[in-house]
C-alpha cells in the first residue's frame, strides 16, 4: 500500500495541506473545521490551536497553493530549449485548465487580487510577475520573423499583448456559462478550450488561425 505522505507532516502542515486539497474543489464558503479536520486526521482543538480562525486557516491554504501554482506555470513558461509560441502555449492551457478545473481556488485568489489594489499586494506581487514573464515570451514571438511567422515582427507594446493574452484566457472562465449559452465556447470542454487558445496565439503570432475561428471551429 501506498504511503501517505501527508501523515508525516507535523500537525499544522497536515492541516493546512487538507485545506488546500478541499479548496482544489469546493468554494471556501463550503468548508467547515469539521470537515478540514476529517481530511487532515486531527481533532477541532488542533485547527483552532495552530489557526486563530477558518478564515486565517483558508487564506493561507489560498496563498500556499497560488505560490505553487505561479512557480510551476513560471518554469513552464521559462522552460529553456523550446520555442517562444510552445512555452506560451503550454503555459496557457496549463493555466486555462486550472482555472477550470479548480474553480473554488481560483475565484478566491482572483477575489483576493481584485479587493486589494497595488502591485505590492500577495496576489499583485505574483501577477506582476506573470505579466513579466508572459511579456518576455511574447517580446519572442513578435520578433521572430522568419518564414514561420512572416508578419510576426510588428510594432506592437509587449506588454499591452501580455496584459490582453491574460484577458484572453481569464475572461472566458469568468463568464463560462454565458458565452457557452450563447452558443460560442464551451470553455469547460478540453478540445474547444485548446482551440480557443491556438486561435488566440495565432493572432498574437499575426498570423490567421489554421482554420476558421468560429462557432462551429471552437464547438464543433
Amino acid at each position: 500500500m501506498k504511503k501517505d505522505k501527508t501523515a508525516d507532516l507535523p500537525t499544522r502542515g497536515r492541516i493546512l495541506d487538507a485545506t488546500v486539497k478541499l479548496l482544489y474543489g469546493s468554494h471556501p464558503r463550503e468548508l467547515t473545521t469539521r470537515r478540514i479536520a476529517g481530511v487532515a486526521g486531527v481533532n477541532i482543538a488542533a485547527i483552532n490551536y495552530h489557526f486563530r480562525s477558518k478564515d486565517e486557516l483558508i487564506d493561507e491554504a489560498v496563498r500556499a497553493a497560488t505560490a505553487a501554482a505561479f512557480a510551476m506555470g513560471m518554469k513552464v513558461l521559462r522552460a529553456p530549449g523550446k520555442p517562444a509560441e510552445e512555452r506560451l502555449r503550454s503555459f496557457l492551457s496549463g493555466y486555462a485548465t486550472g482555472l477550470v478545473k479548480l474553480p473554488g481556488l481560483t475565484r478566491n485568489a482572483w477575489l483576493g487580487f481584485f479587493q486589494k489594489e497595488g502591485g505590492e499586494t500577495f496576489y499583485g506581487r505574483f501577477m506582476k510577475e506573470m505579466l513579466e514573464g508572459i511579456e518576455e515570451v511574447v517580446a519572442e514571438i513578435q520578433g521572430a520573423g522568419g518564414p514561420d511567422h512572416p508578419e510576426a515582427a510588428h510594432a506592437q507594446d509587449s506588454g499591452a499583448a501580455a496584459l490582453m493574452v491574460v484577458s484572453c484566457v481569464v475572461f472566458p472562465f469568468l463568464v463560462s456559462r454565458t458565452i457557452r449559452d450563447a452558443g460560442l465556447v464551451d470553455y469547460e470542454d478540453d478540445e474547444a478550450r485548446a482551440r480557443y487558445i491556438d486561435a488566440a496565439l495565432a493572432a498574437l503570432a499575426g498570423r490567421r488561425a489554421a482554420s476558421s475561428y468560429d462557432k462551429e471551429n471552437l464547438d464543433g
